[in-house]
Parts: C-alpha cells; sequence; structure tokens
C-alpha cells in the first residue's frame, strides 16, 4: 500500500541523485521514503528503518548527509566505490555440480592468493537461485587493489579452461557491480 501511495507521489521527491552506479538502489529506497514522508506515512516508515542513519537522512532530504552515511558505511565493508568487488557467477541444470564447482573456486582462489589478502564471501545461491531450470550461484572477492582481482580473474580463468569438471557450468565475471 505504501508503494502504490509513494508511486502516486513521486514528482513530490526532493531527494535524488547519483553518488556511483553501486548505489542506484540505496538512491531509489531514499526517494521512495522521500515520497512516503511527503504523503504522510512518516510513522510507519519511522517504525521499520528507524535504525537507518541513512534513511533518516533521506527522511530529512539530507543528501549530503545520505552519502556521508553511505559512503562510511562502505568504507567499513569494503564496497564500492572505495574498494573493489569481484563477482564470479555460476549456473548449471545440475545444482550438486555448481555447488561443488563453486567451491573448487573458491578453493582454486585461495591457493592463489600469496599472503591472504582477498576477502571472499560465498558461494552463496544467487537472490532468485534457479531461473529456468538453472541453478545459480555467486561467490564475491573484495580487495582494493583492482589489480590483486585481475590477476585473480586471469588465473581462474586458466583453471576453469584446463579443468573438464567446468564444461556443465557457465561461470561469468562481473567487476564493481
Amino acid at each position: 500500500q505504501l508503494a502504490q501511495i509513494a508511486g502516486a507521489q513521486r514528482e513530490r521527491a526532493g531527494l535524488v541523485g547519483i553518488v556511483h552506479d553501486d548505489l542506484r538502489a540505496l538512491a531509489r529506497l531514499a526517494v521512495f521514503v522521500a515520497d512516503v514522508v511527503h504523503v504522510g506515512a512518516l510513522p510507519d516508515v519511522r517504525e521499520v528503518l528507524r535504525d537507518g542513519r541513512g534513511i533518516q537522512a533521506a527522511i530529512r532530504q539530507d543528501y549530503p548527509g545520505f552519502y556521508q552515511e553511505e559512503i562510511e558505511y562502505r568504507q567499513l565493508m569494503s564496497y564500492p566505490p572505495v574498494s573493489n568487488l569481484f563477482a564470479v557467477r555460476g549456473s548449471s541444470m545440475d545444482e550438486e555440480l555448481l555447488t561443488a564447482g563453486m567451491g573448487y573456486i573458491r578453493r582454486f582462489l585461495r591457493k592463489v592468493d600469496v599472503g591472504g589478502h582477498l576477502q571472499m564471501i560465498g558461494p552463496a545461491d544467487e537472490p532468485v537461485a534457479k531461473v529456468a531450470d538453472m541453478y545459480r550461484q555467486v561467490l564475491y572477492i573484495k580487495h582494493e587493489n583492482m589489480e590483486q582481482l585481475l590477476r585473480a580473474k586471469d588465473k581462474l580463468e586458466q583453471y576453469i579452461e584446463i579443468n573438464s569438471g567446468f564444461k556443465n557450468i557457465r561461470i561469468q565475471f562481473q567487476f564493481n557491480n
């Protein structure tokens, strides 16, 4: 119901801005919150989002405050644009094969990470884990130096190419998205 109310009032939103491509979703949320505030649904928003300081900045139409809160969080978590994020996305019709393959990718990257500087999250199911009979998983790798991530990607491409176990797994790479 709030989405319908806010959608009808979208032109009244005052907080609009894109700091970085990766912030688009949060910026849309900030506009949504601002819309809801303009139509008098503020108590509901405060109840659901009362702890989000960035959201509170959006409610106040404080773009610099919104940006500052988000950048501080991204620095703390080493997320773009203050660091680099490399996503290895796998898909396969065989769920067990995909799970095994993504696990092997993580172990391989751990072995080639001299010094243990790459931060890895996953592998885990994608938010939509199955599409058209294809299972999907993702492994995220973070590092402040893009060259380190590119080296890891190059080594991983070679590993996948020579390993026949990946012939039924589709692997895609994505940076800072």
